[in-house]
């Protein structure tokens, strides 16, 4: 069996291969030497065509970020087109950013004060030792935020100690197992107890409990090491290359070897040779490839709980059941297929990086057959996609082998019995080995254009023609492959078979959007791209009918806690904002229990936001919240109705996670929630189950609330809370504040609120979010969210009840109480000297956050009265630690009331229309 390669020649480039180094997913990186000037570099070299258009965006945005980056401790950029030219021998610690540059440095110091030694880590190990450095969100296939940095910091810190990695496995597979749910070795007891707990808050498996970068340089521990340092080493600037010698693209020193002659033509065979085994698999693996690029799923993450051994290998069994939980659209007897070839032996182990090997690129005969599969059934047209729903008589959304063989033949008699074969291998199917035709459909099928009044569009750009040694980029076609000619009609790429994307149907065209259970893959449809192209690895969007279940689950937890969708997101919009961005969509997803994961919000963000702007106006996501319906997410699907009503799945799900699931928790991974469903639905669709999947709650993390799911579908319904019942520990803090400090917290949070346009008696709807909670947890709930309060503060504000802190708010706002406490201020806080102070003692000081007493200290440096340093506190606000936000407290107060341009003074200034 001939296996995909990832091999790139660079001649063209002027670079001659010394040596490979390391291969992922979609990159692979060379040693290679400049032909001109005999320097050596390392090359990463990124295949295109692996890669769907919004991560080739992002391919090149890394390029560009590279050329801004000049730094002793980050790898040296020299030049990209398809590859990315870096310097072979960077400083140590050269994967580092510079913002942890000084936090590593502190590390190191102590750890050659005790008596260690650190090693250097050099270009060459750089693709070897990145997965070390893989967050538990990264590996769960979770999107990626900063926290992701903070803990790739924690294990840098911890192997400066130990000089070892914190989770080593011999196997990438028992890697993320680990990092997701093992324990590191403690570090030696000789360091200091600081450090220790620096490392463990770095290392929380939990991405929301790890520090914020301000939090992590307000920690004592750095702060103190912060301190001594002196001014940061300048790196030196890298030679400028001589651009009259060379080049590192073609044309340059190094001229492109001429294109090989076009083949000759030669006459087609009489009919394409049976399908060989080899060819069989290799057609399977395409099919997985293209889910897992598509849908961008974590196969590593879903096989790691099947390795338990950790030596990344699996038995075929457990390979199986591995596959059998990711939404692959493979039979029982592909798997078996499948599992049988992969083992080097009847019964041997699998190694994972022998699976990795193949989902590296499609097979040049697998990419002839599915040109040939689009060309051939392109003339049927729309009576292909009316004929084969009209065999589905039972709605199943899948046909028999036999039906779907012969429906084709119908439509197009001149297909032979191997021409049937193939087509029915390309196609997914569900468990029993049924034909699903909806997804082959959409992937094979020509494409039904919707009716629409409005011109065609321009014509995009061509596309470059793909690079020497670089597979063809998507929409580049390749040739029929022997015995398969070419039939005429053959359509090109096509629409969105929703139109111009639900971002403008939301606006106006699309008055509703019907929930079509009967059709099998409604949650995603294949991109553009993936129409016409070869290489079959689009992008999957959700589809008009996802993204309306998505709205209606939203509302139906909105309606519940009586909160319209503007006041929930009000507290993550800035004065004024009428559009959102993805961080702060996602900052929604990660704060607020709407049910919804983050993974989900992010796909619905991106089919909202037709223009790609990277901005969604408020209005049309209400638009999209007022058109859905929550009905919908409270009925079965009909072809699932029978199992739910008569078979007593809700139960079974419910029974059968709670056992698996230890420690009480009603969430479960959606590969569980999956795989406990199809050991009886085995005629289920991938894609069926993945609308199941779909229809349930889940939290930000992507857990499945599966209790909440059979509540639901089996009729006992339920109050509606935070998915899986997580939430906050209580605040255990005592309510130990003054009447005059809970009256000036009061006004200052009332201050927040108003300023993000959200009135005092929206507050206790938004807290419904959660249900009904007791008092110290609601607590914990109010100081989550950005309001600038701390545990303790909540505690107190909260004495009397929500309801009456709403009323509160209501009074202090009548009566200007917060206006009275800025005008005070302003005479007796000297703004710019704590400004200056705060700036001379820490760095980035508008960036960070203080300990109370650092920040007492700072207002006594710079003037403030020790009678006015308490009420300072007050109006100051906080985390939820109850460290001092310096940002806002500068922005409100570093001017002098005698100030006359409004631009100077505080953002609550301004709101009060000073």
């Amino acid at each position: 069996m001939s296996k995909p390669t990832t091999e790139v020649d660079l001649s063209g480039f002027g670079l001659e291969r010394l040596q490979h180094i390391g291969r992922g997913q979609y990159a692979s990186a060379q040693l290679v030497k400049e032909t001109a000037s005999g320097q050596t570099f390392v090359a990463k070299c990124i295949s295109l065509a692996a890669l769907n258009e919004h991560d080739q965006d992002l391919a090149h945005q890394e390029v560009f970020l590279l050329q801004t980056l000049s730094h002793p401790y980050i790898v040296a950029y020299r030049d990209s087109t398809v590859v990315v030219v870096m310097s072979a021998k960077p400083s140590r610690l050269s994967f580092l950013l510079p913002a942890v540059e000084q936090a590593c440095a502190l590390l190191l110091k102590e750890k050659a004060k005790e008596g260690g030694a650190c090693k250097g880590i050099w270009a060459s190990d750089l693709l070897e030792l990145l997965p070390y450095y893989m967050s538990p969100e990264v590996c769960r296939s979770e999107p990626y935020n900063w926290k992701s940095d903070i803990w790739a910091l924690g294990c840098v810190l911890y192997e400066c100690c130990m000089l070892k990695h914190a989770f080593e496995s011999s196997s990438l597979l028992g890697l993320v197992y680990k990092i997701v749910s093992d324990h590191y070795d403690p570090i030696p007891s000789f360091y200091s107890p600081e450090l220790n707990d620096l490392i463990n808050k770095l290392l929380m498996k939990n991405a929301e409990s790890r520090p914020s970068i301000n939090e992590l340089f307000a920690n004592p521990y750095v702060k103190a090491y912060l301190a001594k340092q002196s001014a940061p080493v300048v790196a030196p600037s890298p030679p400028e290359p001589d651009r009259k010698k060379t080049t590192l693209r073609p044309g340059g020193a190094a001229k492109p070897p001429p294109p090989p002659p076009p083949p000759k033509e030669t006459p087609p065979a009489p009919g394409p040779a049976p399908l060989s085994p080899d060819s069989n698999i290799l057609v399977i693996m395409a099919r997985i490839r293209r889910r897992l690029v598509g849908q961008k799923l974590n196969w590593i993450s879903s096989c790691a709980s099947f390795d338990e051994d950790g030596d990344g290998a699996l038995t075929p069994d457990a390979m199986g059941h591995a596959l059998m939980t990711m939404p692959l659209g493979l039979s029982d007897d592909e798997i078996k297929q499948l599992t049988s070839a992969l083992s080097p032996s009847p019964g041997a182990k699998i190694s994972l990086d022998a699976f990795s090997t193949y989902l590296q690129e499609v097979a040049d005969e697998v990419k002839q057959y599915e040109t040939w599969a689009r060309q051939v059934l392109a003339p049927p047209g729309k009576r292909l996609h009316d004929l084969l729903r009209a065999k589905d008589i039972e709605r199943s959304g899948t046909l028999a082998p036999t039906i779907f063989q012969d429906t084709l033949q119908e439509l197009v008699p001149v297909l032979t019995p191997p021409h049937l074969e193939l087509l029915a291998l390309l196609a997914d199917k569900n468990c029993l080995g049924d034909v699903d035709y909806g997804e082959f459909l959409d992937t094979f099928g020509a494409p039904i254009a919707p009716p629409s009044s409005a011109p065609p569009g321009p014509p995009g750009p061509p596309r470059p023609p793909a690079p020497p040694g670089m597979p063809p980029l998507p929409g580049m076609s390749a040739p029929a492959p022997p015995g398969m000619p070419p039939l005429p009609g053959g359509g090109g790429p096509s629409a969105d078979p929703l139109g111009a994307t639900l971002g403008g149907t939301l606006g106006g065209t699309l008055q509703s959007v019907e929930i079509n259970f009967e059709k099998t893959f409604f949650t995603c449809t294949s991109s553009s791209a993936l129409q016409g192209s070869s290489t079959n690895a689009g992008r999957m969007s959700l589809s008009a009918q996802g993204c309306a279940l998505i709205f209606g689950r939203i509302r139906r937890r909105l309606e519940a806690a009586g909160l319209a969708l503007s006041d929930a997101l009000a507290l993550f919009l800035l004065p004024g904002e009428k559009e959102l961005t993805a961080e702060q969509w996602l900052d929604v997803a990660s704060t607020l229990p709407l049910g919804t994961s983050r993974a989900e919000m992010q796909q619905l963000f991106l089919k909202v936001d037709a223009d790609g702007s990277g901005k969604v106006a408020l209005t049309t996501l209400e638009q999209g919240i007022a058109r859905s319906n929550p009905d919908d997410c409270c009925k079965p699907p009909t072809w699932i109705s029978a199992a739910i009503t008569q078979r007593g799945l809700c139960s079974r799900i419910s029974s059968e996670l709670q056992r698996r699931c230890t420690g009480g928790s009603r969430l479960a991974p959606e590969g569980a929630f999956r795989r406990v469903i199809m050991e009886t639905e085995r005629y289920l669709t991938s894609d069926q189950l993945t609308s199941l999947i779909l229809l349930a709650d889940k939290n930000s993390g992507g857990l499945v609330d599966y209790e909440e799911f059979a509540e639901r579908f089996g009729g006992s319904g339920g109050v509606l809370g935070a998915p899986g019942g997580a939430l906050p520990c209580p605040a255990v803090e005592a309510n130990n504040a003054s009447a005059d400090e809970i009256q000036v917290v009061c006004a200052r949070t009332a201050a927040v609120m108003e300023s993000h346009g959200l009135q005092p008696d929206r507050l206790p709807p938004l807290l419904a979010l959660w249900g009904h909670l007791e008092l110290a947890t609601l607590a914990s709930v109010l100081a989550s969210l950005p309001l600038g309060l701390s545990r303790r503060e909540a505690v107190a504000l909260l004495g009397a009840g929500i309801e009456a802190l709403a009323a509160n708010m209501v009074q202090v706002q009548r009566e200007n109480i917060w206006r009275n406490h800025l005008e005070w201020a302003q005479g007796q806080i000297p703004g710019q000297a704590l400004r200056q102070v705060l700036q001379h003692q820490v760095i980035e000081a508008e960036s960070r956050t203080l300990e109370p007493s650092d920040f007492m200290e700072a207002l006594s440096s710079a003037g403030v009265p020790p009678g006015n340093i308490q009420m300072a506190i007050w109006l100051a606000q906080k985390t939820s630690q109850g460290d001092v936000q310096v940002a806002s407290f500068l922005e409100s107060f570093s001017g002098s009331p005698q100030a006359s341009a409004k631009k100077k003074r505080g953002l609550l200034w301004r709101m009060m229309g000073r």
